[in-house]
């Protein structure tokens, strides 16, 4: 017992040694504005924290809520948009081409006349073009029939279609124009004049086609 307390007092006396030299430095940081200079930076550094951990929170949160819509999207109004923009693809391209999507949403199909399903990867540049721009609109008219119906404003969306594309996108855009306010901006010259054609050929027919030009 006698040789266990003395390894203790051993011990004791060299925790009283380390407390001493811990308090002697807090003291000459007390003499100093060392301390409160790292006082200082703790507090920052938790304010800094506290407002990195509120973005993130409000980051999670916002990326939880777009979860939830998108899969309600998904379930629900994902079906209504493609089959208005199968529709939307079926006048644009004078009957020639319709939309399908497989039972979950994750892959889309262009049935052609002869109802051959082409998977996207084998699509032209062009037809892809004729279906985004279909899928945009029956995004646009879903969300109009959620809100107060809104203009539909698009930019040079044309530019990479063919002369008869062009002609076929217009003439569909001007029938929609009779239900919707269309605004569509460009910069070609080419479409301009497509434009034109397809407002001649309707002239008498509907009044939907109107060209206006900004000259800066």
């Amino acid at each position: 017992c006698e040789s266990l307390i003395a390894e203790a007092e051993k011990q004791m006396a060299a925790v009283a040694e380390r407390r001493g030299s811990i308090v002697e430095r807090l003291s000459q940081m007390a003499k100093s504005d060392t301390y409160s200079k790292m006082l200082q930076e703790k507090e920052n550094r938790k304010t800094i924290l506290d407002g990195k951990i509120d973005v993130w929170l409000t980051m999670m949160y916002a990326q939880y809520i777009l979860g939830e819509a998108q899969t309600y999207y998904e379930k629900v109004r994902q079906p209504l948009v493609i089959r208005n923009a199968g529709d939307y693809l079926r006048l644009m391209t004078q009957g020639r081409y319709t939309l399908q999507a497989t039972f979950d949403g994750r892959q889309l199909f262009a049935i052609d006349e002869n109802q051959r399903r082409i998977p996207e990867k084998q699509w032209s540049s062009g037809l892809g073009d004729q279906i985004y721009l279909a899928i945009r609109i029956g995004l646009a008219m879903a969300f109009a029939q959620q809100i107060e119906p809104m203009p539909l404003i698009l930019d040079d969306i044309l530019v990479r279609f063919d002369e008869q594309r062009q002609k076929e996108a217009m003439h569909f855009l001007a029938d929609l124009g009779k239900k919707e306010q269309i605004f569509l901006f460009t910069c070609s010259n080419e479409t301009r004049e497509i434009a034109q054609q397809v407002q001649q050929e309707l002239s008498g027919e509907t009044d939907t086609v109107h060209l206006f030009e900004i000259e800066q």
